[in-house]
């Protein structure tokens, strides 16, 4: 490809042409074993996924921005134009290419959900038949096998150009069918969360909450779905408090939700599974969305890049970190509020976790491997406790988280505090290295956290 070759946006932005011909990662790629052309124009690896540059308004928390918050990355960007220009199949060889080096740093889940939607293009179906499984949804567990088939295709032209795009284009419609459906649904997916936060966990508040009170938050929430294919790492949901949006990018659970309303899905088993485990995740972040939203703790005016004003607030200090406008600038204990988030979910969902078993198991050792127990009924009370701007300035804020802090210095009064030190311990060495530490605990030879 010379420097004459016509170019797209996708090539000025990610490829560079004619670089110096023994670039890293050119040399990289050429050691793949191949019989194909070898690799001729080096990619820029630190552009797979980029934050969109966006101005003030587009920053201001309207569900487009969450929409499209990243780029996509160059191998889901191919268009007609591309392919019309006589670019396009060599491009997605290249790609191919980087694909087989970089696998692990690439989300690839979203490939193979979409790839779900286009079984009836033959390289899409040699790639399932290939995995011995069959063309569903839930397929995910020969998930390498399928890749494996897919980058072959591309780098071997037997997934052309057009059948590539034909892909994104369906996944596309997919999608958007997913997020029409998800904004229909969110009035009744907020109430029933309401009917069943009620029922199952307000008995066991020390200070219950109000239907209207909880109506109150969620009616300031708005749900929608982020491209997937936009995504550098694979979540289901995230709530994005400091603008009131519930953010889902797990496709293949959702339509599942969708099915099990059909007639064909409602008496599936596999897609009644799926619509359980979507409520649960609905669940888990209207839990978030209850607890955090109200945390504005202090106030400040300040101008954006358009020099208008806006207010914007310090929230969640105690559950998750400081975030203030729409950036998270100190993380504290977010341990502590995922595990408690999905078990009070499991509690509405009747439905027994799978997610964040670290945390879960970390929190099950933190309150009984002290000098005394601690009553988890502390935890709740603090989790849901209100934290107002109002509640600040009566210096009635804080009441159960205090009660709650006192109590982890009465189980651990070696160290007054050990509860920060350990939080920072999960931070740094991670969930599975804090579950060790606490698990092998012993309050009367107490280790230091280093």
């Amino acid at each position: 490809m010379s420097s004459e070759s016509p170019t797209t946006n996708i090539i000025e932005e990610n490829l560079v042409i004619n670089e110096a011909p023994h670039s890293t990662l050119t040399n990289e790629v050429e050691n793949i074993p191949t019989q194909e052309p070898e690799l001729t124009v080096p990619v820029k690896i630190d552009v797979l996924f980029t934050r969109k540059a966006m101005n003030a308004e587009e920053k201001s928390g309207v569900k487009e921005y969450f929409e499209n918050e990243y780029e996509r990355p160059f191998l889901y960007k191919i268009s007609q134009e591309e392919i019309d220009s006589g670019i396009a199949q060599g491009y997605l060889d290249t790609v191919a290419k980087i694909l087989q080096l970089r696998r692990n740093e690439f989300n690839v889940q979203p490939l193979i959900d979409a790839a779900v939607y286009s079984t009836d293009i033959p390289a899409i179906a040699e790639a399932w038949e290939s995995a011995g499984i069959e063309q569903s949804l839930s397929g995910g567990t020969q998930k390498e096998v399928i890749i494996d088939k897919i980058i072959k295709s591309l780098h071997q032209g037997s997934l052309g150009a057009e059948d590539w795009l034909e892909i994104l284009k369906r996944y596309d419609g997919v999608v958007q069918e997913t997020r029409d459906w998800l904004k229909e649904k969110s009035e009744a997916l907020k109430s029933d969360f309401v009917d069943s936060f009620i029922e199952k966990i307000n008995p066991k508040l020390q200070s219950p909450k109000t239907p209207e009170e909880i109506k109150e938050i969620l009616n300031d929430f708005n749900f929608t779905v982020q491209d997937p294919l936009a995504v550098e790492k694979h979540i289901g949901a995230t709530t994005r408090t400091g603008s009131n949006h519930i953010v889902f990018s797990s496709i293949p659970i959702i339509q599942q939700a969708m099915y099990s309303e059909s007639e064909d899905g409602k008496n599936d088993e596999e897609a009644l599974y799926f619509k359980k485990r979507f409520l649960h995740m609905m669940s888990h972040e209207m839990l978030h969305s209850i607890t955090s939203s109200d945390q504005i703790l202090s106030k400040k005016t300040i101008k954006d890049a358009d020099g208008n004003k806006k207010t914007i607030g310090s929230i969640g200090t105690d559950w998750g970190g400081l975030e203030t406008g729409t950036k998270i600038t100190k993380i504290q204990f977010t341990w502590l509020n995922e595990a408690l988030t999905e078990t009070y979910a499991s509690s509405l969902t009747n439905l027994q976790s799978i997610e964040y078993e670290d945390e879960r198991n970390i929190f099950k050792n933190f309150c009984v491997k002290g000098i005394t127990p601690i009553d988890e009924q502390l935890f709740l009370d603090a989790y849901f406790e209100r934290k107002t701007i109002e509640a600040k300035e009566k210096g009635t804020s804080h009441i159960y988280w205090k009660k709650l802090t006192e109590a982890i210095r009465q189980a651990y009064p070696h160290d007054p505090l050990f509860f920060v030190k350990f939080d920072a311990y999960y931070t740094k060495y991670g969930g599975k290295a804090a579950l060790d530490f606490i698990e092998n605990w012993d309050s009367n030879n107490p280790t230091k956290i280093t």
